[in-house]
């Protein structure tokens, strides 16, 4: 819950900062006033703050305080007074016997769980302890359209065998190691959350689709979504992404939402999609038998009429066990490193949180890597490991088609 979030600066760790410690919050009040229940409570330092209810020393569940607002769930400011306000559904009985409010104070750089931007206001960033705390439930299409949803992942001091062994000189296994934790989000960016930071023909799918907007982004070009291809990425202490030219989409969306935004390492990738398994794909196999639970790949999103694969609306099918929808198929999705293999790849030694160009100058390699396979994908190439390669170029082009992006964050929260 409390993790030291370090700042890299190249490819290789710097030591990690040290972590802020976390806020002390004490409840000074808890009563009901009518149907309302209010909390009052002292904060000793800027912190983001949950509550829970507990009655008869057991929680109420989180699906029942969804509805709470007021100095919660978000970064808070210190200071004494805090009010939280909750009107419990009329199926809860509100006669408390004791009861208490139990409340959680967690330092900004170490955020619980679970994280929503919302799209359509300014600075608008709440955190939640689990999923079953977001409101309305993260299947909302809610979540695919006004809002994002972001899950952090426990990867600080972690080190896990990327690759596949025997497999190809592209997925050579060596062990990497993490300095942080991050966030991702759940689902692969949508065209209405494309849509909503930045109004434009992100692509041309025909207008009585009923689910256009709850695609996936696929066909838009590295160059409009994140940026010049020289710049090194936030999550290695690098310039976040650009908004000068042609470039735009993740600077637009942290302006508006204050937070740090890029996309993934494909370290990182890698490591949210297999969520504790070592085996070829997630769900703990190396057989690809019970693929069409979890991805839309060739064998299940071909159209009969046009004979092409197509994509499908984001979270449809199973999630993997961090609650990540749709790593395989669906859209490749692409990472910030340059594409290397061989020995420019790895030699499988140990490594630091790596980033595709440390082997030498980035401008050795002009292409970029791509993760999870998409709608046309073969059962081999939707695996964890595998690892797939795209040219910048222009939209239309084969080079293009069925790639789009998961999205990465730093989990640190800001007071207004």
């Amino acid at each position: 819950m409390k993790n030291t979030l370090g700042t890299l600066f190249l490819a290789l760790a710097l030591a990690p900062l040290a972590q802020a410690a976390a806020p002390q919050v004490t409840v000074t009040s808890f009563q009901q006033v009518g149907r309302r229940v209010e909390i009052t409570y002292d904060l000793d330092a800027d912190g983001i703050v949950t509550a829970d209810i507990v009655t008869n020393d057991v929680s109420i569940g989180a699906q029942l305080l969804t509805g709470m607002y007021g100095d919660v769930n978000k970064a808070i400011a210190a200071g004494t007074g805090k009010k939280i306000y909750w009107s419990p559904e009329a199926s809860v009985n509100t006669t408390f016997h004791n009861a208490y409010a139990k409340l959680t104070a967690w330092a900004l750089d170490a955020p619980p769980n679970y994280c929503v931007l919302d799209l359509t206001t300014k600075s608008n960033i709440t955190y939640y302890v689990s999923a079953e705390a977001i409101p309305f439930g993260v299947a909302d299409n809610i979540y695919k359209t006004e809002r994002m949803v972001f899950r952090k992942v426990p990867a600080k001091g972690v080190q896990f065998r990327m690759g596949t062994p025997g497999n190809t000189s592209a997925e050579i296994p060596h062990r990497v190691t993490f300095t942080n934790d991050y966030y991702l989000g759940i689902y692969e960016t949508t065209k209405k959350q494309a849509n909503l930071i930045w109004s434009r023909d992100w692509n041309n799918t025909p207008e009585d689709d009923p689910d256009y907007w709850i695609k996936p982004v696929d066909n838009v070009p590295m160059t409009v979504f994140r940026g010049s291809r020289t710049h090194s990425p936030a999550s290695q202490g690098g310039t976040l992404p650009e908004t000068t030219g042609a470039n735009g989409y993740l600077r637009r969306l942290a302006d508006k939402t204050g937070a740090e935004l890029d996309l993934p390492l494909e370290a990182q990738w890698e490591y949210a999609c297999r969520a504790g398994s070592a085996e070829a794909y997630y769900w703990g196999s190396d057989s690809a038998d019970d693929l069409g639970d979890y991805a839309w790949y060739a064998a299940n999103c071909t159209n009969a009429l046009t004979n092409t694969a197509e994509t499908h609306p984001v979270g449809l099918k199973k999630p993997n066990a961090w609650g990540f929808y749709d790593m395989y198929g669906n859209v490749g999705e692409r990472c910030n490193d340059y594409y290397y293999t061989g020995s420019n790849y790895s030699d499988g030694s140990d490594v630091i949180e790596p980033y595709g160009y440390i082997k030498g100058d980035e401008t050795q390699s002009t292409q970029r890597v791509v993760r999870g396979g998409g709608q046309g994908s073969s059962a081999t190439n939707c695996r964890s490991a595998v690892r797939g390669q795209y040219w910048p170029g222009e939209p239309g082009t084969v080079q293009y088609c069925g790639y789009g992006y998961r999205i990465w964050m730093r989990p640190q929260a800001y007071v207004k």
